[in-house]
């Protein structure tokens, strides 16, 4: 049986794909498989079909690989938005932090301050109520504001009040003397009150003394003495 119309005969021949499809439908064709087929023609037909077959599971790879390709991509393209979110978020949370951990010490220093309110009662006089001795750094800053405040006014008597004071342990003891000294040392004269018999008992017990410092009961009885 031999085709109308063969494509290994046909002028012009026709393209690379269009041969090799058509070839495809030549089983029967004896000038493929016949006794007159050529052996030359033979190969190149098979030679042709294959080939076809391997560019059609070129192609389909290709397709899934493009497909994976534009998987990757996608999935790289989220991947990035991801990493920029939580940067986004980073960047938020630490600002967030930040601030916080500024307010904190903001409020930690007010509580600070006004654990050791510091004011002025006459001319010359500055009163200091201690609330309470908590620990190195804050005996620090008590005794550097009242220096301070000694030096820029010119203080010459500075009552310190105690009667707000509930516990003493040697180390808030040590300290409270060593502020007491320090004004001295400015050349004012330190008036210690408001001790009440817990705390006076508990300074006996520590073996805390207070030199060269005036003992009075109030502020208005060591106010009173000054003004007298």
């Amino acid at each position: 049986m031999r085709c109308e119309s063969c494509p290994l005969t046909e002028t012009p021949a026709p393209a690379l794909e269009e041969l090799i499809g058509r070839l495809r439908g030549c089983d029967e064709c004896p000038a493929l498989h016949g006794e007159d087929a050529r052996a030359p023609t033979r190969r190149l037909a098979t030679a042709l079909c294959d080939a076809g077959r391997l560019i059609r599971q070129l192609r389909s790879k290709l397709r899934q690989g493009e497909g994976e390709r534009r998987e990757l991509i996608a999935e790289s393209e989220r991947y990035e938005q991801h990493i920029g979110e939580l940067e986004r978020l980073h960047r938020s949370s630490a600002r967030e932090l930040e601030e916080q951990l500024a307010l904190v010490g903001e409020q930690a220093q007010a509580i600070r301050e006004l654990s050791a309110p510091l004011m002025e009662v006459g001319e010359g006089v500055l009163a200091i109520v201690i609330i309470g001795i908590q620990d190195s750094e804050h005996a620090a800053l008590i005794t550097t504001a009242l220096l301070d405040r000694i030096q820029r006014s010119g203080s010459r008597e500075v009552i310190v009040d105690l009667t707000s004071l509930e516990a003493l342990t040697p180390e808030s003891a040590a300290r409270l003397g060593q502020m007491m000294a320090s004004a001295r040392l400015l050349g004012a004269r330190v008036h210690v009150s408001g001790i009440r018999p817990a705390l006076a008992r508990a300074l006996v017990e520590l073996g805390v003394e207070l030199p060269a410092a005036a003992i009075v009961r109030s502020v208005r009885e060591a106010l009173r003495r000054l003004r007298s």
